[in-house]
C-alpha cells in the first residue's frame, strides 16, 4: 500500500472511535433533569443545605391589648406599667411591686394618709378606726359597714390570720373588748387610723399590736351595696 492510501485509511479509523465514544458518552449521561424553580430539594430527597425551606417557623406578631398599643394582652402587668403609689407601697409592705395590683385601694391609703385621729370623726379633718374602716369598705369594695369596731366584729366571719386576705379585718382590744379596727392588706401589715399617729400602716408583728390582737374577720357578703 502507498503512504498516501494508510493516512487516508488511519484517519478513518480514528473518526470512527471517536464517533463511538460521543455516542456511548450520551448513552451513560442519560437525560438531564430539570427541576421546577420552586424546588429547594435534590432527588435525594435532603434539603439543600443553601435553601431555606418551609419548616422554619415564623416568627408570630405580638398580640397587642387593644387599649395599650405595645403592651401584650397575655401579661397583664409588667414592671415598666408600675405607677408611683405602687414602688411606694411596695416598700411599705415588704412585697414585690406586682402584688400592689388594686391601685384604687392604695390610692385611696395615700389620699388619707397622715389624716389625724379623732373619736367620732368621720372625715379627712379627722377621723377616728371604725370611720376610717367604713369609708375604705364603702368607696373600695362596696360594702356598707356599720359604725363602730364592735358592730364591726360581729358583722364580719371570723377566719384565722393565716386566711387573711387584702380587705379582710383585724380587730384589736385596746381599751377592754372590741376597741380598735384596721384593714389587712399583705404581709402582716394592716392600715387603721391609730391614735398616735392618724391614718398609718402597721405591723402585726410589733409587739403592741401583736399583744392585743383578737383576730380576723371576712364581712358577711349580705353587707355588700352591688354598686
Amino acid at each position: 500500500m502507498v503512504p498516501g492510501a494508510k493516512i487516508a485509511q488511519f484517519s478513518l479509523v480514528l473518526l470512527t472511535l471517536i464517533c463511538c465514544s460521543c455516542h456511548s458518552a450520551k448513552k451513560l449521561s442519560g437525560p438531564a433533569t430539570t427541576a421546577s424553580s420552586g424546588d429547594t430539594h435534590v432527588s435525594s430527597g435532603k434539603p439543600d443545605k443553601n435553601s431555606t425551606t418551609s419548616t422554619q417557623s415564623a416568627v408570630q406578631p405580638e398580640i397587642q391589648d387593644n387599649n395599650t398599643p405595645g403592651i401584650p394582652i397575655n401579661n397583664a402587668f409588667t414592671i415598666d406599667r408600675a405607677v408611683p403609689v405602687q414602688f411606694r407601697y411596695s416598700i411599705m409592705l415588704d412585697t414585690e411591686v406586682e402584688n400592689i395590683s388594686n391601685t384604687h385601694l392604695y390610692n385611696f391609703i395615700d389620699n388619707w394618709w397622715g389624716t389625724p385621729y379623732r373619736i367620732g370623726g368621720m372625715t379627712q379633718r379627722g377621723v377616728d378606726c371604725s370611720a376610717f374602716v367604713q369609708n375604705l369598705d364603702a368607696a373600695i369594695f362596696n360594702i356598707a359597714l356599720p359604725r363602730t369596731a364592735k358592730e364591726q366584729y360581729n358583722a364580719c366571719q371570723k377566719i384565722s390570720i393565716q386566711e387573711a386576705r387584702e380587705g379582710d379585718l383585724v380587730f384589736f382590744n385596746t381599751k377592754g373588748g372590741v376597741s380598735h379596727v384596721g384593714i389587712y392588706l399583705q404581709n402582716n401589715k394592716f392600715v387603721h387610723a391609730s391614735s398616735s399617729g392618724g391614718v398609718m400602716i402597721s405591723d402585726l408583728n410589733e409587739p403592741y399590736w401583736k399583744k392585743r390582737f383578737l383576730g380576723a374577720g371576712r364581712p358577711d357578703s349580705s353587707l355588700t351595696t352591688g354598686n
